[in-house]
């Protein structure tokens, strides 16, 4: 049995993925029968970031570098749809005092005007960021704080965060403030408080969902 731990992928343009244990629901691959338990052990050939082709385990010889999983698992890499990477990790300095919604709603008001600045949301993303990259997951879908000034704060470091980790993960982003926040008369970007709206680089939303078919081996 191979060692225990993080996979290694080859640094190569082209590599296998040998002796791999999947799903049998994941694959569109004919000549490839799951067992009783639903699983098929295959090869995966890659080549420039993304699967070429799947065979049986073994069928995929040649001079191409390789990773043998040993019959190890390999999935699709994830896709988290529902994340506050602006509000994570502040349990520690913050908890919720009595574990309710509105408690939640409290902690989270008094963390954001006592901490967040520059520096603390950025710390929080990246460390995120970083725990979700190495379990696998390539795209996440985070909403943002977007009151008033909190919004001049958490949408640059957003953006800087999403051009950091462009290739790895697909970051996509939803403001998150009170619908008062957005009515014709009391909206943000109407009071001149507020100064102009965050730019369009800053905001706009990925559509890419590329990574989300890169190979991941773990």
């Amino acid at each position: 049995m191979a060692e225990l731990g993080f996979a290694a992928v080859p640094d190569a343009g082209r590599y296998v993925i040998a002796d791999a244990t999947v799903p049998g629901v994941l694959l569109d691959a004919p000549g490839i029968e799951p067992d009783a338990e639903g699983l098929a052990r295959v090869d995966i050939a890659v080549a420039d970031g993304r699967i070429a082709a799947i065979a049986p385990a073994g069928m995929f010889g040649g001079d191409a570098p390789r990773l043998d999983l040993d019959r190890g698992m390999a999935w699709p890499t994830f896709v988290d749809m529902h994340t506050h990477l602006d509000k994570g990790h502040i349990w520690a300095r913050t908890p919720n005092p009595d574990g309710t919604f509105g408690g939640a709603l409290g902690a989270v008001a008094a963390d954001r005007t006592a901490h967040w600045s520059a520096e603390d949301v950025r710390t929080r993303m990246e460390f995120s960021l970083r725990a979700a990259h190495a379990h696998g997951t390539s795209l996440v879908r985070t909403h943002l704080d977007s009151v008033d000034p909190q919004f001049r704060i958490s949408w640059p470091i957003f953006a800087e965060m999403r051009a950091r980790w462009a290739g790895r993960i697909d970051l996509q982003a939803v403001c998150s403030a009170p619908s008062p926040t957005w009515s014709p008369t009391s909206c943000c970007w109407s009071r001149p408080s507020c100064g102009a709206p965050p730019t369009a680089a800053s905001t706009s939303i990925s559509t890419s969902t590329r990574a989300a078919t890169r190979p991941r081996a773990r």
